[in-house]
């Protein structure tokens, strides 16, 4: 009772229906913490959990174009798998831009390929541009992270990226679940950018 008075929540059995999800996100976090582990320079900052999403989550207006062409103003409230900030000393110690901020959205596959695009890119888009966010976060750099369950996947993906957001693309960069095991996942070339045919390091650039 104490605790909940403090804002402590927690659950008393897992989401059943969810538990693949969540575990994947789990095992994500995890990689990251490794990964940043293995490098002397960078440091995991700050993860903030699904759950704070859901419960505190943000709203955000966009417009979408239909398949008819007609544009509609949508609302939608974002909630993230995830959200974690690394931290580059090396950057830090030289006065320049070193802190990076990424967005999670672990895929399934659970969910039909056009779905994507309408209630994930369009909205995590906006979200990224939005005053909630900036006001949030105390800063209106981000980027959104997909990983999913395989290359097929992950091009329709990218796909539906590229046709929803445009130029925006550039936010989202895709990965699958089997690349994360295959080394660093912050400092190996195992993303590919929507609009991009060249892997990339997740670090390049920051």
């Amino acid at each position: 009772k104490r605790l909940r008075k403090q804002g402590i929540r927690w659950l008393r059995e897992p989401r059943w229906i969810q538990l693949a999800h969540d575990l994947a996100i789990v095992d994500f976090r995890l990689t990251v913490e490794w990964a940043a582990a293995e490098l002397s320079f960078v440091s995991l900052e700050e993860w903030v959990n699904e759950s704070e999403f859901r419960s505190d989550g943000d709203t955000v207006a966009y417009s979408l174009t239909g398949r008819d062409g007609n544009v509609r103003r949508e609302e939608k409230l974002v909630y993230p798998d995830g959200y974690f900030v690394l931290l580059d000393h090396q950057r830090s110690a030289q006065g320049l831009l070193a802190r990076a901020r990424f967005l999670l959205e672990v895929d399934n596959a659970t969910h039909p390929n056009r779905r994507f695009g309408k209630e994930k890119v369009a909205p995590g888009l906006a979200y990224i541009k939005s005053k909630a966010y900036e006001a949030r976060f105390g800063d209106s750099s981000g980027r959104w992270l997909v990983v999913t369950t395989g290359e097929r996947r992950m091009r329709n993906l990218m796909r539906q990226t590229r046709r929803v957001a445009g130029a925006g693309a550039q936010v989202f960069l895709f990965t699958t679940f089997d690349q994360l095991t295959l080394g660093n996942l912050l400092t190996d070339q195992v993303w590919q950018q929507a609009g991009s045919q060249e892997p990339r390091a997740l670090l390049h650039g920051v």
